[in-house]
């Protein structure tokens, strides 16, 4: 874990501010590298992932190291908590809030989105560190740290809804297939009380069953080819005999049983080989 911290925390450059020196800038990645790994230490059911370290770097270029660290421990033990367990599944039913809220406000936007395939992958960086990954100014990020560090944990989803909302009929002349969409959508008070959570839940499992459905199809679909595939790897030698042939086979067989078949099968092939024989191998006249 901790050299994947020390990987994460080389590759914030562009975090920090531009005119530093590079003595300053070693320093704040070694104070970063120290407040990620006191909080991980003093929490070790926490599981660390990508993206945590943008949130540490926010904190600590704001207050400093000491501050950081309370900071970056409090708000794990609250808003990022569902981002620190040892799967993605409460994550990706924070993410599954958008296709719900989507539909509340712009049925069409949710129905073009949900054609697309898009899913909600692109905006799992937005979420898990709360924009400073995808802002590439910082007194944005700041600002918006300020709006996320007064709101309930769910806000940045309701955030992530405003943006797509508010680029709706560009997003609804993006060309219906998933690699357009999804390029157009990762370039990218809000609707929480209009549309709190709760209001959400039962979309969310809907939203979240297609998806399992889909899935199911999709596995269903490729066992079935699978199979027809092996199927056809194992059919009979017979296969590419004469139509008439193999009819005369199938008719025997369900008149004879599987030996008579066998043996009208077998006479078949002869009388098929004796024939071309015949034809280009006649003895010299």
């Amino acid at each position: 874990m901790c050299c994947q911290v020390v990987m994460d925390v080389e590759r914030t450059l562009k975090r920090f501010p531009p005119d530093i020196s590079p003595e300053k800038r070693q320093e704040l990645m070694d104070k970063l590298t120290r407040v990620i790994m006191t909080v991980l230490q003093r929490n070790p059911l926490f599981h660390y992932y990508q993206g945590y370290h943008d949130v540490g770097i926010t904190f600590l270029l704001v207050c400093g190291e000491k501050l950081a660290i309370l900071l970056l421990e409090e708000l794990s033990l609250t808003h990022l908590r569902e981002f620190l367990q040892p799967t993605m599944e409460r994550t990706q039913r924070w993410l599954a809030y958008l296709y719900p809220m989507l539909a509340a406000q712009s049925p069409a936007l949710y129905n073009h989105l949900e054609e697309c395939g898009v899913g909600t992958m692109f905006c799992l960086p937005w979420l898990i560190t709360w924009y400073a990954h995808s802002l590439s100014e910082y007194r944005h990020v700041v600002r918006l740290y300020d709006f996320l560090l007064a709101s309930p944990p769910l806000m940045p989803i309701y955030v992530a809804g405003a943006i797509i909302l508010h680029r709706e009929q560009q997003l609804l002349a993006v060309p219906c297939d998933m690699p357009s969409m999804h390029q157009a959508l990762s370039r990218v008070r809000f609707m929480y009380k209009r549309l709190p959570p709760a209001s959400l839940s039962d979309g969310v499992d809907r939203y979240l069953l297609r998806q399992k459905q889909r899935e199911e199809a999709e596995r269903a679909e490729r066992d079935r080819r699978i199979a027809a595939r092996k199927h056809a790897s194992g059919r009979s030698p017979a296969w590419w005999l004469p139509s008439q042939l193999r009819r005369a086979m199938w008719a025997t067989s369900a008149g004879y049983g599987r030996t008579w078949a066998f043996a009208a099968g077998t006479v078949a092939l002869v009388a098929v080989a004796l024939g071309v024989a015949s034809i280009y191998f006649r003895p010299d006249s």
